[in-house]
């Protein structure tokens, strides 16, 4: 319980009298007090009565009076309350108007504990910004954190793609330059390869004849790549895709209105976030907000270690955005390569979990008998998706050199995704087992880096940066 925020008081306003008791539970847990509404006219009774409310949660499609005109009236009185829409409504323009009127977040039902959690202390933080208590420290981090939720897709996982031309299958026997866990002896003797290893191998093989079922890309990212890849297209092509989705656009409105980006006065309509971001960040932006939801698992030890490895692809990403400057490197290039180098273990581990033993799988016998195939399925998935050579290359060989001799821009490259993996290693917690020891300094003394003036530097930042994805 944080007992810090026992005092404060959160309006709750929803017609939907399980909707607002759910919420009042939640907050009781989080140690708010909520005083419940339930049309806008109750909720301007309170909001009379007591001048102590500190943030408003606000549904829209409330009878009577709509949510709109309350959290209008609010943004014309600069009243100094920060408002959280929660809506259950599909249409982007919603989510425009809300922020056109200032609202601090907005979250699409149904969404969880977490999500609420987060989108709370965004609010609150942005009131004490507003006034003038200063910015605090995940202001200044330079992240894509997509927030609230995955973007509405379907089925989720979105199974319906397999694998076409598929790169060929990973051997077990060729080196590994790029160190990734520790040797198999050293992991111990008894990891339960037994029952793994024919999955692996079921995987692999399905892999090679180009029937493994891989996700599909979900359409909204295929539309806005076809777009930004369109020399000819314009800015309102963008808008049109986003404005598709509600959790989408909340995610580029509520981005672009972050620290880093904020250049003035606030951002309140699609184009102005898409030009303020910049089509590279936008892009992943996009494929941030939609690969959050993607890579979960129903049971252990799947469900953890899949959200430690995704913690992990974001925290690698900051780490190559961050390192991509010094060694003249473009960040959003780099940034999208280090959110997607491993994107072939988290393929992997799905297609695991969904096995009828998966229950009977330890962690161990996961990580040595993935240790060879997953670039595989990394550069099979990325070329599913089309993302690119560039992309393609970097999830099929970031551990091995593709050629011998290496050319230079792809040895750069590969150590810099290295050293921001295991940094992120380092400073978030390794996902697997034999990962505690990996060492990031051989990959920055390759990139001509020093290991100990890069720590000193990056390593505030990482604080910042987990605190950050901890309540996105």
């Amino acid at each position: 319980m944080r007992l810090d925020l026992a005092q404060q008081k959160v309006l709750v306003v929803d017609d939907d009298d399980d909707m607002r008791q759910a919420l009042q539970r939640w907050l009781s847990m989080m140690g708010y007090l909520a005083r419940p509404a339930a049309s806008v006219e109750e909720a301007l009774v309170v909001l009379n009565e007591e001048d102590d409310i500190a943030l408003l949660l606000l549904d829209l499609g409330l009878p009577g009076i709509h949510g709109h005109a309350l959290l209008r009236e609010i943004d014309r009185q600069q009243a100094p309350i920060p408002v959280v829409v929660v809506s259950g409504s599909k249409d982007a323009e919603d989510v425009i108007t809300a922020f056109r009127h200032h609202a601090a977040d907005y979250l699409t039902k149904p969404f969880n504990m977490d999500q609420l959690t987060a989108a709370i202390d965004r609010a609150l933080k942005s009131r004490r910004a507003v006034a003038g208590t200063g910015p605090t420290m995940e202001d200044a981090v330079p992240s894509l954190g997509a927030g609230s939720g995955s973007v509405a897709a379907g089925d989720g996982w979105g199974f319906g793609g397999t694998a076409r031309d598929p790169m060929p299958g990973a051997s077990a026997s060729r080196p590994a330059e790029g160190n990734h866990r520790a040797p198999v002896a050293e992991r111990g003797k008894d990891t339960g390869n037994a029952g793994v290893r024919p999955a692996v191998a079921k995987l692999a093989g399905e892999l090679r004849r180009g029937t493994a079922k891989l996700p599909a890309l979900n359409p909204k990212i295929v539309q806005i790549k076809e777009v930004l890849d369109d020399p000819d297209a314009s800015s309102d092509a963008v808008v049109r895709v986003l404005q598709e989705d509600p959790t989408l656009s909340a995610a580029v409105l509520r981005q672009a209105n972050m620290g880093y980006y904020r250049l003035g006065s606030p951002v309140t309509t699609l184009r102005e976030a898409c030009v303020r971001l910049g089509n590279k960040s936008m892009y992943a932006l996009a494929l941030e907000v939609v690969m959050a939801g993607q890579f979960d698992a129903r049971h252990e030890p799947f469900k953890s270690v899949l959200r430690g490895m995704w913690g992990n692809a974001l925290l690698t990403a900051r780490f190559c955005g961050e390192l991509a400057p010094r060694v003249r490197e473009r960040a959003e290039e780099m940034y999208l390569a280090g959110m997607l180098h491993n994107i072939g273990e988290l393929v992997l581990l799905r297609l695991l979990s969904e096995l009828g033993s998966a229950k009977d799988l330890s962690p161990a016998a996961i990580a040595e008998e993935s240790e060879d195939v997953h670039e595989s399925f990394g550069a099979a998935l990325a070329r599913s998706w089309k993302l690119g050579p560039k992309l393609e290359w970097i999830a099929g060989y970031h551990h091995h050199p593709r050629a011998n001799p290496e050319a230079d821009a792809e040895r750069r490259q590969r150590h810099l995704v290295l050293a921001g993996w295991s940094l992120a290693l380092r400073y978030g917690g390794p996902y697997l087992p034999g990962q505690s020891d990996i060492d990031p300094d051989p990959h920055l003394e390759q990139l001509g880096l020093a290991p100990q003036i890069i720590r000193e530097d990056l390593g505030p930042l990482a604080t910042r940066w987990l605190q950050s994805m901890r309540k996105a």
